[in-house]
């Protein structure tokens, strides 16, 4: 895809050159607009430090907004992410991965609580201080194959079955609910997200497991 923007850079760089002058300056216009895509194009992003990970996570753990499990949701997409450079999402699903409707939908709301501007996390304005594209969201629902389904939301209206198992979709991708494309599913199960201990973001190694309370 990228070859294919600097071709057609390239290519539109000739063709005006040659509208205003001779092959020559085609090809030093094309040259000039071929270095200029390059650039652009393979600019790379602002790296994210550890750091700056553990800081994210600080924050989310010390919030009073999430749940206990809405922040080992979001701990693991951030350590998944790898700094950032991968898009992630995580679907829990009743009974499935050995949490109940309630659970997870506690988590759901309080996740939706720490991105609103009323709440006091504000987690998507801290992702915009990172120089980020990334971004948390959720919705309720799971893939069937590449398909998002949100089948079953609204139980018995029209056509939505009145027994479909609850479940929601945490993202941390360049785009909310999974419309930048090319997100990977992290599977997970109830022992894993457990053992994220939400007395260790990280920022502090020698001071947090005494600093920090979780309700």
């Amino acid at each position: 895809m990228k070859g294919l923007k600097i071709f057609t850079a390239c290519t539109l760089g000739v063709l005006t050159g040659l509208f205003i002058g001779s092959w020559l300056t085609g090809l030093i216009i094309g040259g000039l607009v071929a270095g200029l895509a390059i650039k652009a194009l393979w600019r790379k992003a602002p790296r994210v430090t550890k750091k700056q990970i553990a800081a994210v996570k600080y924050l989310i753990f010390e919030s009073q907004d999430g749940s206990n499990l809405a922040k080992q949701i979001l701990a693991l997409l951030l350590d998944k992410s790898e700094g950032l450079t991968k898009q992630v999402y995580i679907t829990l699903q009743q009974d499935r991965e050995g949490y109940t409707a309630d659970e997870i939908q506690k988590a759901a709301v309080t996740m939706g609580g720490m991105t609103s501007s009323t709440c006091s996390t504000h987690l998507d304005e801290i992702m915009d201080i990172l120089d980020t594209k990334f971004e948390f969201s959720i919705h309720y629902g799971s893939y069937e194959g590449k398909t998002f389904s949100s089948n079953g939301i609204f139980p018995g209206y029209e056509g939505h079955p009145l027994n479909a198992p609850l479940r929601y979709t945490f993202w941390l991708a360049e785009k909310s609910y999974g419309h930048a494309g090319g997100e990977i599913e992290i599977p997970v199960s109830r022992k894993e997200l457990d053992e994220i201990d939400l007395t260790k973001p990280g920022l502090y190694p020698n001071l947090e497991c005494h600093a920090l309370k979780v309700g």
